[in-house]
């Protein structure tokens, strides 16, 4: 294996961070984060590695086999879950691994996997709204709740979508707020005109719209795996989120549900 100059190991430094900032920013556990990047140091030679490393903050220092130093850190942005994204991260972190390319290409390899078409919007919801039709029968829901599912989703995406676009963002939290409160308003609306359809197992489907699974299961991951930090912060925003969620319900409860409460 080649020897890494001082250039090419600020290079494979500075691939290593931006790979870790995506992949978090993308959803991923921060486990697959610091495997990927101490696979990465150790298919490049590079040794005396230190990485401290939060869903929020990327600090790593490397030295090459001939003794260079060099050290980066950098902040993450507030995470996404983009699973398409993250397979093709993935990927270049095994292709990389495997082949070791030339510094020099690794950098123009990441920005390409990084480039990601979002799906539609319209079948996002369409793919929700399938998923939740699904949840609603498992919870026993009849063909009375059906309709009110086809209706709750597709509102709550349009106010997401309407709360959050560039420029009105108004926070994660009172985004959940508002879903929940506007889910729970339209099930029990929806309940008081047709007769016969189940309160509670619209506001359960509705609630799953809303929780956090996939941060839910990184932050007991984190804890469980010696990240004990990450994994108690992560786990406090999702208790604030959840909690939040539960206020939603609660409220809309309050000035529709009549007898719900």
């Amino acid at each position: 294996m080649k020897l890494l100059t001082e250039k090419e190991t600020g290079v494979v430094l500075d691939y290593m961070l931006n790979l870790g900032k995506q992949m978090l920013g993308a959803g991923a556990s921060l486990e697959r984060t610091q495997d990927a990047i101490y696979r990465t140091c150790h298919a490049y030679g590079l040794v005396d590695v230190s990485l401290y490393a939060l869903s929020s903050f990327l600090s790593l220092s490397v030295k090459n086999a001939s003794g260079f130093s060099a050290h980066e850190q950098t902040t993450i942005p507030k995470s996404a879950i983009q699973m398409k994204k993250l397979d093709q991260l993935n990927s270049l972190s095994r292709e990389v691994c495997a082949t070791t390319p030339a510094p020099s290409r690794l950098l123009p390899m990441l920005t390409k996997a990084c480039h990601v078409t979002p799906y539609p919007r319209w079948a996002v919801c369409l793919a929700q709204t399938a998923a939740l039709l699904c949840l609603c029968g498992l919870f026993n829901g009849g063909l009375k709740e059906l309709p009110a599912i086809c209706l709750i989703v597709p509102i709550c995406n349009v106010v997401s979508w309407l709360i959050t676009r560039p420029g009105v963002d108004v926070g994660k939290v009172v985004n959940e707020l508002l879903s929940a409160f506007i889910a729970g308003s339209l099930s029990m609306l929806y309940c008081r005109l047709v007769p016969g359809a189940d309160v509670y197992i619209l506001l359960i489907t509705s609630a799953f719209m809303l929780i956090p699974g996939i941060p839910i299961i990184n932050s007991v991951r984190n804890v469980m795996c010696g990240n004990e930090v990450n994994g108690a912060i992560e786990l406090m925003k999702v208790v604030v989120e959840t909690v939040t969620i539960v206020g939603g319900l609660v409220v809309s409860a309050a000035v529709f549900g009549g007898g719900v409460l």
